[in-house]
């Protein structure tokens, strides 16, 4: 009976290891599989020089170098007053 309790025992040791190891590597085969996706470059924004929201460089209607609008109608408004 003493025998077959430490049979018990071990067998539960064991496989209690083999879990353990077992949810160690599928943790780490995921973070693998789910690699970070880039991170794309932040862009400059500027200032609309008539109502003064900040909008991406790329999206700017550009006067001269110091001034920007954030649409035509701003331009517009902008030398008309």
């Amino acid at each position: 009976m003493r025998l077959l309790l430490w049979g018990v025992i071990i067998f539960a040791i064991v496989m209690l290891v083999l879990h353990v190891k077992k949810a160690a590597i599928q943790r780490r085969d995921r973070g693998q599989e789910n690699p970070q996706s880039p991170v794309e470059a932040a862009e400059t924004m500027i200032r609309c020089a008539q109502c003064g929201m900040h909008i991406p460089a790329s999206e700017a209607v550009l006067v001269q170098s110091d001034l920007a609008f954030c649409s035509e109608e701003h331009r517009l408004k902008h030398f008309s007053d």
